[in-house]
This record gives C-alpha cells, structure tokens and sequence, in this order.
C-alpha cells in the first residue's frame, strides 16, 4: 500500500493523492493522511485541499480505526500546519493550472468533479492572474471543468481589461482559448460584445473558424460597430483571395456568411459584389445548371432572401434562378417548406418591382402565411391608447396584407396606415435589418404608411406621457390625433 501510493506521488503528484481520499477505505486513511502530509512538506506551492473534503475528514471514522492517538495528533498538526501554507502561498500561476490539467488528463471525470466542488472559483474571484499564462492555463482548466459561473467569468473578464493582460501579444491558439470559454453556455454574447476592440486589434491573426464564430454570434444579436462588421468582411475576403489560407468553400460562405450579413442587412460593396459574382457564376452557367440539386439546390433558400435584398443588383439572375427550381420541384408538383417561405418573399419583391405575374406553379408559395404570429407585451399595452384615436372598428390588429404580417392595420380618412411595434432586433444601427428592410420596402410601394413605435423607446416613458406620444406619431395622418395635441397646446 505505502509503495503503491508512493509510485502515484512520485509520477502524478498530489491530485492523484486526493482522488485517494475519494476512494480509499477507513482503515488506510492514517497512512493517506501521512503522506500527504510529507508532500505538503517537498512541494514548494501546490493547489491543496480542491475538494475542502480532506481538511475536514470525518472524526467519527477516524475514532473506528485502532490508530495511535500520538501518531494521529502529529499528523493533524503537521496537515494544520500545511493548510496555513496552503493559504500562504496558493498563486494562480500557469503552473498551478497546468498541474491540474495534467492530473485532469490521468484521472478525468474523477478529478473534474474534485475541482468543481472545490473553492477554486472563489480563488480566483479574489485573486489577480499573474500574466497572460495562468489567464490562457486557467481557462482551458475551467473549460476543462465546464464550469460556468456568470459571477466567476465577470471576474476574469474583468481581469482581462488590466492593462498587463488586455495589451499582451497572444498567439493565434491563445486567442482561440480566450474566445472559447467566454462562448460558452449562457451570457456568451455580452462578453463578445465588450471584447469587440479586443478581437478587432487582432483580427488578423483569428483563424477563420474563430471568425465564424464571431460572425454567427454578432449577426444573432445585432450588435457590433460597422467598423468591426467592414473588418470582419475584409478579413474574410483576404482568407479567400489568399491560396495559403483559404479553406473556404462556396458552402461556407452560402450558408454560414451569406445569411448572416443578410440578416443583419450589411455588406460592404466588396463582399457584396463576391456573393453575385459566385451566384451569378453558377446559376447562369450551363455546366452548373446540370447539377442544380447538388450546386446550387442547398443554398436556394438563402440565395433568395439575398436576391430579395439585393434585387436592383441581381436582377439578372431571377428569371433563371425560377425557371431551375421549377423544373427541379416540378415533378413533385410541390415545394418543401423550408424554399416557400424565403420563396414568398422573393415573389413579393419580384412581382411588385417588375410588374411581372408569378407563374401558378409558385402560387402556393407567393401566398404562404406564417400562421404562428402573437401579440408581445408592448403591443397589448400599446393597443388602448391607439383606440383613443382610432375606433375600434378601424383597428386591425395583427392583419395580413398579401404575405405580410403587420402589427395593426387601418384605414382611416383616406390613407393606409400600418403601425409597427418594433424592437432592437428590427434594427441594425438604425436602419431595418434585413427582412425587416423587405417588408417595409414592399409595404410602401404599395402605398401604405408606416408608423413606428420602438419598444425601448414606449418603455422609457412615464405613464402620463404615452398618451400624447401615440397622439405625436399619429397626428401627420390622424386628424382626431392632431385635434388632441391642438387641445394640449
């Protein structure tokens, strides 16, 4: 037993020493205790006690073994003794996470769940990381762990800002740890966000699967500067443009890029113009044609709300994108879901600016309707004050016009107005996301006006003022609405 217990000293250390206190039997604790104690005496800084289960171990097992009582009080003084060091000279040092990375990797699960019941968190809550090595060896620890805490990472983020670590030259596997662990499980977009200078002054050196991740999280959320979103685009153009680097294939930038920057409604004139030369390329060339359910059939859904934004710029594709899927989806005289609901946007663009009838195979599609629409909170607190100024039978509320939902509909003295409840997420720095941009645009070529009530703005008002606000957006085409503000003055 004693020669065993030496051999895991000798090659794995203490943590494979405090999986023994997990495992081992009442009767061998006296000779665990002892040599953790002669440990405590050789190692010169350690991250003793993970589980705080062996400072506190359990007297009344103790008292069942026939130990000696001097043998066992020497060893809880020197385990005392080595406790107060502990606290003395704990760092959070890369060594310090780089022995428990190595034990992790002999014991795994085991050793995880020490560390996770440990005090670990609190250590580094209430410590400072020394240099850019602990911080890069703690998080790969407590990715390692998956261990989470919002409270725990706020502290490392906070770490992060110091001038010492936010300046630090990181490699390119650096950087990934870093953003790796702050993606992880809830919260995962505010730090991105706040890293967003931190990612900017190194872009260069993010590998692009890293990029992506970016990308996908900011597009998500409608968050970023437009520098950070031009220097994204270039980033990405500069991979492609350069043999050694790119490993990116059409796929990636049709199903991964293409729908972010157009959901988000923001292309630099660049990328915009890779995107139409790409499609252009394989959907008018006859080679191509010939395999459209491999080449172009997996991207047709996100190609189309592309061409719906885009319409002036990719005009000239339209007609032979349509003819390819009809021919394709003809035979099952059909179209799968996820085509008719990008489809019945595009048809509506297509057939308001060109004037052009829809063919009545795609009928079905150009009137498609997404069933599943409900009121949010602020549009049932928002309704009462619009009936002061619209009567009730006027008032339509989630109403259809063609394909598209809108918010409240009426027609009142003469003119065709729609009333959007809109929140951050119909907007990127001030101009309608993507869809959004769509819908607006074809809602006004046929004519309505739309009206615009943005959530956070009806949340900052008080109570005596939403009255009078609903009346000032309303007054330009209302007159009862304008009569009102008229008796206010």
């Amino acid at each position: 037993m004693i020669k065993g217990i030496q051999k895991i000293v000798k090659q794995q250390g203490f943590f494979s020493l405090q999986l023994l206190n997990k495992v081992i039997v009442s009767h061998q604790q006296r000779i665990y205790q002892f040599f953790q104690a002669e440990l405590h005496k050789s190692q010169k800084f350690y991250f003793a006690r993970l589980s705080g289960q062996s400072k506190n171990l359990n007297k009344q097992d103790l008292k069942q073994n026939d130990l000696d009582d001097a043998c066992e009080d020497q060893v809880q003084n020197e385990n005392h003794e080595q406790n107060t060091q502990n606290e003395q000279h704990f760092e959070l040092t890369a060594e310090t996470f780089d022995k428990m990375l190595y034990a992790i990797k002999e014991k795994g699960q085991s050793l995880i769940e020490v560390i996770c019941q440990s005090d670990l968190q609190d250590k580094i809550i209430n410590s400072q990381l020394k240099d850019k090595y602990a911080l890069i060896s703690c998080l790969r620890v407590l990715e390692k762990c998956q261990i989470l805490d919002n409270t725990l990472r706020e502290s490392i983020y906070q770490q992060i800002k110091q001038p010492y670590l936010l300046n630090a030259s990181y490699t390119n596997q650096e950087l990934g740890v870093i953003l790796e662990y702050f993606m992880l499980k809830n919260q995962k977009k505010l730090y991105l966000i706040e890293f967003e200078s931190f990612y900017l002054q190194r872009l260069e050196q993010l590998e692009e699967k890293h990029i992506r991740q970016l990308v996908k999280i900011y597009s998500q959320h409608f968050k970023g500067s437009t520098e950070f979103y031009d220097a994204i685009q270039l980033r990405i153009l500069n991979i492609i443009e350069n043999p050694s680097q790119n490993k990116l294939t059409f796929s990636d930038m049709m199903n991964t890029y293409l729908p972010a920057f157009t959901k988000s409604n923001y292309f630099n004139q660049k990328m915009e113009a890779y995107f139409i030369k790409q499609i252009e390329q394989r959907v008018l060339a006859e080679e191509y044609q010939q395999y459209f359910k491999e080449t172009i059939l997996p991207y047709v859904p996100n190609i189309l709300f592309f061409f719906a934004l885009q319409f002036e710029s990719t005009q000239n594709m339209h007609e032979t994108l349509l003819k390819l899927i009809k021919i394709h989806h003809q035979k099952n005289r059909s179209l799968p879901l996820h085509i008719s609901k990008p489809l019945n946007i595009f048809l509506k663009v297509y057939s308001l600016f060109t004037n052009k009838e829809v063919d009545d195979f795609f009928m079905p599609a150009f009137r498609y309707k997404n069933m599943h629409v409900q009121s949010s909170r602020v549009q049932d607190q928002i309704q009462p004050y619009l009936l002061k100024f619209i009567p009730k039978i006027h008032l339509k509320e989630n109403y259809y016009i063609d394909s598209f939902n809108v918010d409240f509909f009426t027609y009142l003295d003469g003119k065709k107005i729609v009333i959007e409840i809109n929140g951050r997420f119909h907007y990127f720095h001030n101009r309608y996301s993507g869809v959004y941009q769509i819908k607006h645009t074809c809602l006004e070529k046929q004519g309505y006006i739309i009206v615009e009530i943005k959530d956070y703005d009806w949340n900052a008002l008080e109570e005596n003022q939403k009255e009078t606000y609903i009346a000032r957006l309303l007054s330009p085409h209302i007159q009862k609405a304008n009569t009102y503000l008229d008796k206010q003055k």
